[in-house]
């Protein structure tokens, strides 16, 4: 139970954090928080990551769909399935990251066509710093990584 309060805890952190970002932030203007090393800003991305694929809106819906679908069904057999403690918890607890991150990136194609990214990382290079992302992004990324760990640490 605590995995699905995981999961949804980040779909509505980032749901949350998304409206406000609509109605606080306008399209062209950079606010700097946290001693300017993180540049609030918003963007509607139409794409994956990067907005690759964004000619592509519908096929990118559908696909993402079908990527979370089949996730989280995996994920309801691994949460299931008898694991190593530490193991267990990496697997989980990933899985739970990906899946709510990737649940309000949807939601957010589904009902506007866009995904909304609101912050960056101040940092020296340009490239770098013009990355917009959403806390589901980072919790896609991070959890990404937890599960890949627990896997590799899993015995057969």
């Amino acid at each position: 139970m605590k995995w699905t309060g995981i999961l949804t805890g980040v779909f509505l952190t980032d749901t949350i954090l998304k409206s406000r970002a609509e109605k606080h932030l306008s399209d062209k203007a950079v606010r700097e928080i946290a001693g300017d090393k993180i540049l609030l800003r918003k963007l509607h991305n139409y794409g994956l990551a990067c907005n690759l694929g964004e000619k592509h809106p519908k096929l990118i819906e559908q696909g993402t769909l079908a990527v979370w679908i089949t996730m989280f069904l995996t994920w309801l057999r691994v949460l299931k399935k008898p694991l190593g403690k530490v193991q267990g918890i990496l697997v989980r607890l990933g899985g739970a990251l990906v899946l709510g991150g990737g649940l309000s990136n949807l939601n957010d194609r589904i009902t506007k066509g866009y995904v909304t990214d609101y912050f960056s990382f101040n940092v020296k290079s340009e490239k770098l710093r013009r990355i917009v992302f959403n806390i589901s992004d980072m919790c896609i990324a991070v959890g990404a990584v937890l599960a890949a760990l627990g896997c590799i640490g899993s015995k057969k």
